[in-house]
């Protein structure tokens, strides 16, 4: 997730399934944001958003993405205490949205 240019991590569990909510009072610009299989519908209160997934459209489900096991976030870092270059929760289409691992 990418608020006011700064990236953080974001998986559909951390949020309780929910799309992002924005603070009502917030001005954020949400930018490529990756939301799949949620309940709930984006409340973006005085925040903009452009280039999310659900501002793309389509079906963002599972099956969306090229890998949605998380052991590689669980499981050993690299020698560096990073998480090791992984598919998680990567788009199989190639669309610009979530981050990277």
């Amino acid at each position: 997730m990418v608020i006011d240019g700064e990236q953080l991590p974001y998986t559909p569990a951390a949020l309780g399934g929910s799309i992002p909510r924005a603070d009502r009072d917030s001005r954020s610009t949400l930018t490529k944001n990756l939301a799949v299989g949620n309940k709930t519908a984006v409340s973006l209160g005085s925040s903009t958003a452009s280039g999310n997934s659900w501002n793309i459209g389509g079906t963002w489900n599972d099956s969306s993405l090229v890998s949605t096991n998380s052991a590689v976030i669980t499981g050993p870092r690299t020698p560096a205490g990073d998480i090791p270059h992984s598919d998680f929760l990567k788009p199989a289409g190639g669309a610009d949205v979530g981050a990277r691992i």
